[in-house]
């Protein structure tokens, strides 16, 4: 379990100037090995770590431009495994028949979006998948390394102990290889307690950056696997913004987390816009400071709500909906940030726990998870089923329950259905399907006046023809 921590240190201004032009010099190297990266892959050919880049013009050592093109390979294929999923999510939402549908999957599997032939795909085929593919790279800006961390290898960035007789103050030295070759420096590291606490092995890997003009570095362990004693099988979560997670089981934390949102959205958009008049940047040292701290504040509340329902709960499996942070009361910004960084969040801290204790995550389809009946022998799905933001009533059997609780409770359920937790089924085929199942069990007909069939839109959306009680 790979973890990163970063430790304080001593490095004078004079060292620092260099690891600066280190930085500088890096991050032109990982653009330009980016560029090349690209221009292979859409010659049909896959990203490769171990590409040649002695081609490459930089100031850096070949030991950094090897460093530089194994992050970028690792970026590009995390960003590209993305676009896999939208590549799937679409084939499957459209009216393709069932044969070119499988073929065009086939080919997504195996990242064949370029080829100009397989033996076996046709040429239309596999002209389908580039024009689909094409479009959706043209949605999705391209990982830039404008402003990347360098994460060094023993090849540039060698790790000591300090030896406490000559330096007691500090406890690591990090050797760094400089832009001038056989000129290293040693850049001293203070002790960082909680990180020495954690047992397991010192990775021989450093990670460097600038934040404000101050150099930042972390070193990395290796951290044995925590025991856990699982006391429930799966615990879903309805993630909203007025209340962070609603559970299952009733429990609902981070309540009022849009109203933190809303005080930082008003704060920056008054910083950005009185910039904006004055003819100034937007991005400001007061700005970068505010977005950090919104940043952390957010990292902070999701780490510390997930930690509670682990210790609480200790679930075997966490269920999620298929993220989607939107609010009208925001601004663009916000919700850009909120669907990058915020959601990005939440998978990386189910990510950890999973490497931490073992917690499996499923995301499942969410459509209308809010508006359909958690009992099971109803199922009604109507959109005044719910009532008000936390207010839920069926119109069919009449349970009552909090909104949010019941979104949960249906994510539980879904997460168990073949059919309906397929992440990439439109929200029409899922319509169809819970009105076809609702109409199927025939147990609430009876009660029902016929004015609530022929009133609901869904019923005539998903093009069923319901039987009205005579």
């Amino acid at each position: 379990m790979i973890r990163t921590y970063v430790h304080k240190h001593k490095i004078n201004n004079e060292k620092q100037n260099i690891v600066r032009s280190v930085v500088v010099a890096y991050r032109a190297t990982c653009a330009a090995i980016a560029h090349a990266q690209w221009r292979t892959f859409f010659e049909g050919d896959f990203f490769n770590k171990m590409a040649d880049v002695k081609n490459i013009s930089s100031k850096l050592s070949e030991r950094y431009k090897r460093n530089c093109c194994y992050q970028v390979v690792g970026a590009l294929k995390s960003f590209i495994s993305n676009r896999q999923n939208d590549f799937s999510k679409i084939v499957y939402a459209s009216s393709l028949n069932a044969e070119t549908k499988k073929h065009l999957f086939q080919i997504n599997r195996r990242k064949l979006w370029f080829a100009k032939t397989d033996d076996n795909f046709t040429v239309e085929e596999l002209f389908l998948a580039r024009k689909i593919f094409k479009k959706i790279l043209s949605r999705h800006r391209k990982p830039s390394f404008r402003y990347v961390n360098m994460q060094l290898n023993s090849n540039v960035a060698q790790i000591t102990l300090s030896d406490k007789k000559e330096s007691p103050e500090f406890h690591y030295w990090i050797k760094l290889s400089t832009l001038e070759s056989g000129k290293p420096i040693m850049l001293p590291i203070l002790e960082n307690a909680y990180f020495e606490k954690l047992g397991g092995d010192l990775c021989e890997s450093v990670q460097v950056n600038f934040k404000d003009d101050e150099i930042v570095v972390a070193l990395v362990k290796d951290v044995p696997e925590k025991k856990l004693s699982f006391q429930m099988e799966s615990l879903a979560i309805d993630i909203g913004l007025r209340n962070l997670f609603a559970l299952n089981t009733g429990d609902i934390m981070g309540r009022n987390f849009i109203d933190t949102l809303k005080y930082y959205n008003k704060i920056i958009s008054k910083l950005s816009a009185n910039r904006q008049r004055q003819g100034l940047d937007v991005k400001s040292k007061k700005y970068n400071s505010l977005v950090r701290k919104l940043r952390a504040w957010i990292r902070n509340e999701v780490g510390r709500l997930l930690n509670r329902i682990v210790k609480r709960y200790a679930p075997k499996k966490i269920v999620i909906e298929r993220l989607d942070f939107r609010n009208q009361g925001l601004s663009r910004w916000m919700n850009r940030l909120l669907g990058n960084f915020g959601k990005g969040e939440i998978i990386r801290k189910l990510k950890t726990l999973k490497e931490e204790f073992g917690i499996d995550y499923q995301e499942i389809n969410p459509a209308y998870t809010s508006q359909q009946c958690p009992n099971e022998e109803c199922g009604y799905v109507d959109k005044s089923n719910r009532l008000t933001q936390d207010k839920f009533v069926c119109k069919c059997c009449g349970l009552k329950g909090n909104a949010d609780v019941v979104g949960a409770k249906n994510h539980l359920a879904r997460s168990s259905d073949k059919y309906l937790s397929n992440i990439f089924l439109p929200r029409k085929k899922v319509l169809e399907k819970l009105v076809m199942r609702f109409l199927e069990r025939q147990s609430c007909h009876r009660s029902l006046a016929n004015g609530l069939l022929a009133g609901n839109i869904y019923f005539r959306e998903a093009r069923v023809q319901p039987k009205l009680v005579a």
